[in-house]
């Protein structure tokens, strides 16, 4: 979807960004994708009637790092609670306390407006760009 470009000593980074939709449907290219993985941002519906979805797609993600051989808590992720101006959008702290028991990095978003998405954004790109300082 999108690239940007950044220096780490003198090699040169280049950010891939993929989206990957959540239906059932679209397990295998989920996974196709997630083969080279350097970070996440988990966008959860804040919708109460996909509270359960979200859940679902959240623990799937961690199954199928798993079965790719990573850690899912060594992979820099943060979490979109997107649909805030939704009718049935959830409390944060309730999504949070169902979503989120690892304490990840969270956001609020309405990315249809674009708000709280480029900070999602540049808190996942960090997180990497250090895990990479810190491989070399």
């Amino acid at each position: 979807a999108m690239s940007s470009r950044e220096k780490i000593k003198n090699y040169k980074v280049r950010f891939q960004v993929y989206t990957v939709p959540g239906q059932v449907l679209y397990e295998d290219s989920r996974k196709l994708l997630l083969n080279g993985v350097d970070g996440i941002i988990f966008v959860a519906d804040s919708r109460l009637e996909y509270i359960e979805d979200s859940l679902r797609s959240f623990d799937e993600l961690r199954l199928n790092l798993n079965k790719l051989g990573y850690d899912p808590d060594e992979i820099p992720t943060v979490i979109q609670y997107n649909k805030r101006d939704a009718k049935t959008a959830a409390r944060v702290e309730d999504l949070s306390a169902a979503i989120n028991t690892r304490k990840l990095p969270e956001f609020a978003t309405v990315a249809s407006k674009g708000q709280g998405v480029f900070e999602s954004s540049e808190t996942v790109v960090q997180r990497v760009m250090r895990e990479l300082r810190e491989e070399m």
